[in-house]
């Protein structure tokens, strides 16, 4: 599941043609993703392919929730950072 968010976040992002690890890299590439980011996407995209392609795969619980965290991270900082900013400097005179 949260490869696919993350699948979904690509897309939205402009990135809809080609490998989801090439997609990564040219978000990574426009500065998109910082560094930090692009290292967890990665992890988030190897672990989803492990348990797609592998279904003796265990996920484990803490494994599942660092994804799931990420996810949350990666939406706020390209979506609710940048619109919560936008609100803050809307207010000023």
């Amino acid at each position: 599941m949260a490869r696919c968010a993350l699948e979904g976040i690509v897309v939205d992002q402009g990135e809809t043609k080609g490998l989801l690890v090439q997609r990564l890299k040219n978000l990574a590439d426009r500065g998109v993703l910082l560094p930090t980011l692009a290292a967890w996407s990665k992890e988030v995209r190897l672990l989803g392919n492990d348990a797609v392609h592998d279904l003796t795969v265990d996920v484990s619980m803490e494994d599942a929730s660092q994804l799931v965290e990420f996810i949350r991270e990666l939406a706020k900082y390209i979506y609710v950072l940048p619109h919560d900013l936008q609100k803050r400097l809307a207010k000023k005179p």
